[in-house]
């Protein structure tokens, strides 16, 4: 198998100074009001994403590390859901 292209070490991205104290009064600010909304942390996000000029992803991963944004929970399929799937034409 030939890896001299796509294999080998894995990325890294760079958080600047600026990102991590964005992220950390962020963190704080969530701490002192006790609310984490959805679109909170799409701004932070969107946000982070500007000043690092990492791609979205990293990001994300950067915001779980540092406690700000949670993975989301397994949620059960509902029967209707199933049952679509189940009829869902096959090619």
């Amino acid at each position: 198998m030939d890896c001299s292209i796509g294999c080998g070490k894995r990325r890294t991205f760079c958080w600047s100074d600026e990102a991590r104290q964005l992220v950390a009064d962020h963190r704080r600010r969530i701490e002192k009001i006790g609310n984490n909304r959805g679109s909170d942390k799409e701004q932070i996000l969107s946000k982070l994403v500007q000043i690092s000029g990492n791609p979205r992803d990293a990001c994300l991963r950067f915001l779980r590390r540092h406690g700000v944004a949670e993975k989301r929970s397994y949620r059960e399929w509902t029967t209707r859901e199933q049952q679509r799937l189940v009829e869902y034409p096959h090619s």
